[in-house]
């Protein structure tokens, strides 16, 4: 929607793109070994694209990639294989995908590397690799695991590798990568955001495999550490410490290892097997609460239970702030238990169940201790029952007064992550605060959802919760919060001012100089804490911003009728192709039909494809040497005035532009409805193409199908695909409809015939050569 909106793709292109998209997914499954399958017998209810993919070609095609892929892997050996150039390096043509593919070739990276990094799909890229290997420009200088990282990676390896492993769910693969790039480059925003989603995935997962973290810990009774061979060194000196008294906690401490390398351990040992947590031993034997743990809250003074998949959390936030409320909300999501704790609207402090959550952890997250002082952080906690934040004091890492900037630091950081919950329970408690451990800090709101919004939400989401990416916004005449309470800075109140409910997002960043996705992030964080509000989505315009363009569009629509071809494009007799092409592209970016996707007035959606067909029908005439010759010979014997109609007139029947896109349209439809087996469906649709657009081959030879399909006249259906065939002989599915039409009609010598000419035409035409062999197998037994 984004690229046609913008004009980066016409309709048509971006059909095709969806149609090779579709096809892409479908020839991956081909390498599939195992999974399962659900048929719907009915189309989803979101919007869907209807196309038409032929099947026969899908598998054709799909069998030839399968013998395609073990030819390459026959060549390339691994994934893991490194391949460098054997002389100079292969020249490709500059800008090409191909040139990018050959720049990634550098001795470092593996064929996978290339596949991750590739503008190519794995398929393309390995077909590449695999003709530079046959033709010797290429060889092989060894293998490399996916997970090394060596110390001169570069960050796009880096960052593809982080991602991909990100992708498939490998998270505790993916983290080493992201702490790589963090140490090349601190400020890397997008290494930083997947590094905290990566490690905050993995202790959620273990936790899901624990229950508790203070569940024992116990090896499958299957496994047999004498006979691993394939553990790495971190995974046996963790299972050496597992000896069923042990708690997942307690090995965390013990282990030797950061909290971040124990966790992914630990739940790759899990993953695998050959962990199995047992009961809870805090449960088992209750200890006194460490201090600073929150009491379970009162049940008779709760006020509401709302779920986060449903009310956003910023919306709870803002209530709460409008009503002035005191006390606690409680969020969770197990095993995580937030408390956030609000004094007459204003949130004054945050605590968490979290150990990620703690000073300790923030501390090292945020690089200001080391993993050292970070272990005898937790362990003086442990011991003197300390909050770490007072351990961090009594071990001299900080002083008294640096705690109260760390205590607001870990309340931040708490309140922010919330914003990455896409699920779980939100609980408000009215209750007195006095007598809770907390300090009251001075927290604002609004940067606590601005900072949130920031991080946790990309385009896509924000994209879905305002309608469309080009929302149009205007700031409210009286938002919920003052401005002290917000805290914005100069670029957020500048955007705001911009948001005027007439410029879209990509306008706004114009205006103030921004990348748009900074622009949207913000403006989304104004639409949470009320400060704006949509007045409109993709394709909307004020009214009078309408009238002026259709009135624009209209004079420009009679004037392009009086012109001839080179008016049209504002070109002289003499220019060259390569002016035309600029010039059309100059033409396309003011008139593309695309454009319309932003009114909703029809009228302007028909004077810009009317304007837009014309500049492609001259285009196409100019660009032409064969055709330009016959329209420059018209010029001259007819005079520099005639138009582009009378053009069309002399040289062939005109159509309305209009009814050539309907019938296409229409044809389309027929087509989808055809291969869903909805042949009745299809008929009137093909009749109403033809009428639009009699001479079509295609229409009549798909109306001959669709006739045969819900057992019409066996002579109208003949006629018809006839017809198409008089006008295209050498069409083998023409040919493959006619057999068809000919056996639904029991007519088995004529369509034995008819798809031997299709083989004769295309021999790897699956329906034609399976139809004729079932025939000629028929016959054989019959005689």
């Amino acid at each position: 929607d984004i690229l046609l909106a913008r004009g980066l793709l016409s309709t048509k292109e971006f059909v095709g793109a969806l149609e090779r998209q579709a096809m892409q997914i479908i020839y991956d499954l081909f390498s599939w070994k195992e999974g399962e399958f659900l048929f719907q017998e009915r189309l989803p209810r979101r919007r869907t694209i209807p196309i038409a993919i032929k099947v026969d070609f899908l598998l054709m095609e799909g069998m030839r990639r399968l013998d395609e892929w073990q030819r390459i892997k026959e060549t390339l050996g691994s994934l893991e294989t490194i391949p460098v150039w054997t002389g100079a390096p292969a020249e490709a043509p500059q800008g090409s995908e191909a040139a990018a593919v050959y720049a990634l070739v550098n001795g470092r990276n593996t064929v996978l590397d290339i596949c991750d990094q590739s503008p190519l799909t794995d398929f393309e890229t390995c077909d590449l690799l695999h003709r530079l290997f046959t033709d010797g420009k290429v060889r092989s200088a060894g293998r490399r695991s996916p997970k090394e990282i060596l110390e001169d990676d570069d960050v796009r390896r880096l960052l593809a590798r982080g991602r991909a492993f990100y992708q498939k769910g490998r998270f505790g693969d993916a983290i080493p990568f992201f702490e790589r790039i963090l140490a090349l480059q601190p400020d890397h925003a997008e290494a930083g955001r997947f590094l905290t989603r990566a490690i905050t995935a993995v202790q959620n997962d273990l936790l899901q495999a624990l229950g508790s973290p203070n569940a024992v810990l116990r090896v499958d009774p299957g496994f047999r550490l004498e006979e691993a061979r394939d553990l790495t060194a971190a995974e046996g000196f963790v299972l050496s410490r597992v000896d069923g008294r042990t708690t997942a906690k307690e090995i965390t401490y013990i282990c030797g290892l950061s909290q971040t390398e124990a966790c992914v351990t630990l739940d790759r040992l899990f993953r695998r097997g050959i962990l199995r947590a047992g009961p809870d031993k805090e449960a088992a034997a209750p200890r006194p609460a460490a201090r600073g743990r929150a009491e379970p809250l009162p049940p008779r003074s709760k006020r509401f239970t709302l779920s986060l998949a449903e009310t956003p959390l910023a919306e709870i936030f803002l209530d709460l702030a409008k009503q002035r409320r005191t006390g606690v909300l409680q969020l969770l999501s197990a095993p995580m238990d937030v408390r956030v704790f609000f004094h007459e609207g204003a949130l004054v402090y945050a605590t968490s169940n979290m150990d990620s959550d703690r000073c300790g952890a923030i501390m090292l997250r945020k690089r200001r201790i080391t993993e050292e002082q970070y272990r005898a952080v937790r362990e003086t906690a442990e011991r003197e029952g300390l909050l770490q934040g007072n351990a961090l004091v009594k071990l001299g890492i900080i002083s008294p007064n640096d705690l109260i900037w760390l205590t607001k630091t870990k309340v931040e950081e708490i309140v922010i992550g919330l914003f990455g919950w896409r699920k779980g329970t939100a609980r408000f408690f009215e209750t007195d605060l006095e007598g809770q451990e907390i300090i009251r800090l001075k927290l604002s709101l609004g940067r606590l959802v601005m900072e949130g919004t920031w991080r946790y939400f990309e385009a896509d989401e924000i994209a879905a919760a305002l309608g469309s990416r080009d929302a149009v916004l205007e700031a409210v005449e009286e938002p919920p919060l003052t401005r002290r309470e917000l805290e914005l800075t100069e670029t957020e109140l500048r955007i705001l001012g911009l948001a005027d409910g007439r410029r879209r997002p990509a306008e706004i960043a114009e205006a103030a100089g921004l990348q748009e996705l900074e622009v949207l992030k913000v403006l989304f964080g104004f639409h949470h804490l009320g400060l704006v509000r949509v007045v409109a989505g993709a394709g909307a315009e004020q009214g009078e911003e309408a009238a002026r363009v259709l009135e624009a569009m209209t004079a420009k629509w009679e004037e392009v009728q009086r012109q001839n071809y080179y008016r049209i494009l504002e070109l002289e007799r003499g220019a060259d192709r390569r002016e035309v092409q600029q010039q059309f592209f100059r033409f396309t970016k003011r008139y593309h039909p695309d454009r319309c996707f932003r009114y909703t007035d029809r009228r302007i959606l028909d004077r810009m494809l009317q304007i837009f067909l014309l500049g492609k029908e001259a285009y196409e005439v100019l660009s032409d040497p064969e055709r330009r010759r016959e329209y420059d010979a018209f010029l001259d014997a007819r005079g520099e005035e005639r138009t582009a109609a009378e053009f069309q007139e002399y040289v062939k029947p005109r159509f309305e532009v209009s009814e050539v896109i309907k019938a296409e349209e229409e044809f389309n439809k027929a087509k989808a409805l055809l291969f869903s087996g909805r042949s009745a469906d299809a008929l009137p649709l093909l009749r109403r193409a033809l009428e639009r657009v009699p001479d079509e081959p295609d229409y009549h030879a798909y109306l001959g199908l669709a006739l045969a399909r819900t057992g019409g006249e066996y002579e109208e259906a003949v006629a018809s695909i006839q017809e198409a065939l008089r006008a295209n002989p050498r069409n083998a599915d023409y040919h493959a409809f006619l057999g068809e039409t000919h056996l639904r009609f029991r007519k088995k010598a004529k369509a034995e015939r008819a798809f031997a000419e299709a083989l004769e035409i295309n021999p790897r035409h699956i329906q034609a050569k399976r139809e004729y062999l079932r025939l000629r197998e028929g016959r054989g037994r019959r005689s």
